[in-house]
Parts: structure tokens; C-alpha cells; sequence
């Protein structure tokens, strides 16, 4: 089975592609690099796929992983994250605006796709502070904590919860327009102090 890890053969004896792709891995790990594509005799894998121990334990021509940088994984997550909040917070101030015109069902479009937004952004932040070993706890945003602003998040969320379920739109509408805004805006001064972090560490720790 040959193996080639960005397009330099490698010299690894596997026989299987799971121990080719594991192989592999260790190598550009040792290189201070990450894999980020898997193609199996020229069809690219999916993570589903390579999850299936199945298909791992199978054989194969030829295995090819393509590696990239992790400081350069995490600045483009956390560009994306900042993208993700400042549509978001555009979501949301329409929904609240919608609300007032009494166009609810627009509203809760809006509203479902900024609560997305939110999901992302929070799972963006935690793969990167894995990835690049950022200890979170060590960074200040707006004056205080990193678990200042989650539990702000959480609870003005609960406060979304509450009014859908109470079915007041007056609330509603004022946590949306009033609220959330300036948590979004402490989101993404952590951010902002996450890619600092990475800068300062070249990428690779924090």
C-alpha cells in the first residue's frame, strides 16, 4: 500500500488503511501538522467514512492525506466564528424588528438561524482553544471572565426559552434588540483575544 502524506510518499508499511491512515497522522503530528483530507485510491473520504471501522480495516492501492497547519486552522475558525456573530447579531435585530410588525413566523425564522449561529460559534471557540491548547481562563474579555460571558450567553438564551414558551413577543423582542447585542459584541472581543493568543504563540500554543 503506498502512502503519501502531501504528496511525499512516506515510508510506512500498513495493511490496512485504517493503520495507513493512523501511521500517517503520527507523522505529521510529530511535524507539529494536522491531517485535513483522506483519499483512499483517489475517492476522498468523509469523517462518517473513516469512522467506519469496516472500511479502515479494508486494503487499498494507495492512501493520500493532505496536512495543514493548526494556527492556520484556528485563525480561519475563528474568522469564520466572527463572521458567524456579527450575522447573527443581524439576525436577531430583525427578528426583534419583525416581532414588532407582528410578522412572527419571519421572526422566528430569523431567530432559529441566529440560535444556530450561536451553536457554531460556541463549538468554534472550543475546538480552537483544544487545538491550540488556549487556556481560556487566562483570558479577560470586557473586564471580566471567559465563564462571565458563556453564563451571560446562557442566561439571556433562557430568556428567549422563557418568552417562546410564555408566548410573550414584548420580551421577546426586547431581549433580542436589547440584550443580546452587547453579548455578541463580548463574543467577539474573545475572539479577537484568541487570535492574539495565537499570534503571540506562533500558532501552536497558548
Amino acid at each position: 500500500m503506498r502512502v503519501f502524506l502531501d504528496e511525499v510518499k512516506c515510508d510506512i508499511t500498513a495493511g490496512t488503511v485504517g493503520a495507513a491512515i493512523a501511521e500517517a497522522a503520527n507523522v505529521a503530528e510529530s511535524n507539529g501538522r494536522l491531517v485535513v483530507e483522506v483519499a483512499v485510491d483517489g475517492e476522498a473520504w468523509d469523517q462518517n467514512r473513516l469512522d467506519a471501522l469496516t472500511e479502515k480495516d479494508a486494503s487499498a492501492d494507495e492512501v493520500r492525506l493532505q496536512t495543514a497547519d493548526p494556527g492556520d486552522l484556528a485563525r480561519q475558525a475563528l474568522a469564520d466564528a466572527d463572521t458567524t456573530l456579527v450575522d447573527t447579531d443581524a439576525f436577531q435585530r430583525s427578528a426583534a424588528e419583525l416581532i414588532e410588525r407582528d410578522d412572527f413566523e419571519a421572526a422566528m425564522e430569523r431567530l432559529a438561524t441566529s440560535l444556530q449561529g450561536w451553536q457554531d460559534v460556541q463549538a468554534a471557540v472550543g475546538l480552537v482553544a483544544e487545538l491550540t491548547n488556549i487556556d481560556l481562563d487566562s483570558i479577560e474579555v470586557c473586564g471580566g471572565s471567559v465563564d462571565a460571558i458563556i453564563q451571560a450567553l446562557d442566561e439571556r438564551l433562557r430568556l428567549v426559552r422563557s418568552a417562546l414558551v410564555s408566548q410573550d413577543p414584548i420580551g421577546l423582542s426586547d431581549t433580542l434588540h436589547y440584550e443580546l447585542p452587547d453579548v455578541v459584541a463580548a463574543w467577539r472581543e474573545l475572539i479577537t483575544e484568541m487570535q492574539k493568543c495565537i499570534d503571540a504563540n506562533n500558532g501552536t500554543s497558548a
